[in-house]
């Protein structure tokens, strides 16, 4: 939009998610009852990203380690697409990660893709 100059205005809202965090999608009927269990670890595995950058590690290269460790873990089904930490404005990965991070994931389920994504610092 900036670099394009047009002239809207984009408003962030939080993602609508089900009861167990995973996000709302119609990619989520396609899941297994196995791969549905399964799939919130893409959520708990941004959380545990976030809060280990807010106990302080700021490397990009470990927070994805632990990321990577928790959601290979917790979803044995699953396939990990990516799993970057990226400066929430301009999308291009950042090392260190700070304030301006977002993590961002896409993890495949069979034939379905899901994503999710999780600011560093949280909204005020």
């Amino acid at each position: 939009m900036r670099d394009l100059d047009f002239p809207v205005s984009v408003h962030g809202v939080e993602t609508v998610r089900e009861a167990d965090g995973l996000a709302m999608s119609s990619r989520n009927r396609y899941l297994t009852p196995e791969e549905r269990t399964q799939a919130p670890s893409i959520r708990t595995s941004l959380l545990r990203m976030r809060a280990a950058w807010q106990a302080g590690e700021t490397s990009a290269e470990k927070l994805i380690t632990l990321g990577t460790k928790h959601m290979e873990e917790h979803s044995p089904t699953g396939r990990i697409d990516y799993l970057e930490a990226v400066n929430r404005h301009t999308m291009q990965p950042i090392d260190p990660v700070t304030d301006e991070g977002l993590i961002a994931a896409a993890m495949f389920f069979g034939k379905a893709r899901l994503i999710d994504n999780i600011e560093v610092a949280e909204p005020s």
